[in-house]
């Protein structure tokens, strides 16, 4: 017995060593696997919250869209048209129009400088070949995206689509 500490002699022979043994010893395995369920688990966290997100700006859309419907283009002069639109609060409108529905765009801010929910905009410079207009309002929150609406004066009176 020389040698033998009286820890090895109380050890059982069939008892691995601790660095040996699955539970206590050599987790690199299960390290990896926590590691990799950890970011299992993150993913599909940031999957479930941008999906929100998402969800969220497309009902915010849908919401300021269903204004739409109390929206009006009369024309003055084939070059010249008044713009008029409701919003739910009260707030400054502005249109942005220009002759592509992208690129760069004027901006006319409502007749009034007064708050309110119902909105006048003279759109001046119009284009016999139309063109694209966007109504905002200051109060809108910026992941709200305003439809762009063609506008075309025709012989036959006004063409708002």
């Amino acid at each position: 017995m020389a040698g033998r500490t009286l820890r090895s002699i109380m050890r059982p022979k069939n008892r691995k060593s601790e660095t040996d043994h699955p539970a206590r010893g050599d987790t690199s395995g299960k390290q990896k696997r926590r590691a990799s369920k950890k970011k299992f688990v993150v993913a599909g966290l940031s999957v479930v919250v941008l999906g929100l997100a998402a969800g969220g700006i497309v009902w915010a859309n849908v919401d300021a869209r269903a204004l739409e419907r109390y929206t009006e283009v009369t024309f003055i002069t084939p070059t010249q048209a008044l713009v008029f639109w409701r919003s739910e609060e009260e707030t400054v409108g502005f249109v942005t129009y220009g002759p592509a529905r992208f690129g760069e765009k004027t901006t006319v801010t409502q007749t009034s400088s007064e708050p309110s929910t119902i909105h006048v905009a003279i759109v001046d410079g119009i284009s016999l070949a139309g063109v694209y207009i966007q109504k905002h309002n200051e109060s809108d929150h910026f992941w709200i995206f305003p439809k762009n609406e063609f506008v075309k004066f025709d012989n036959s009176g006004n063409s708002y689509e």
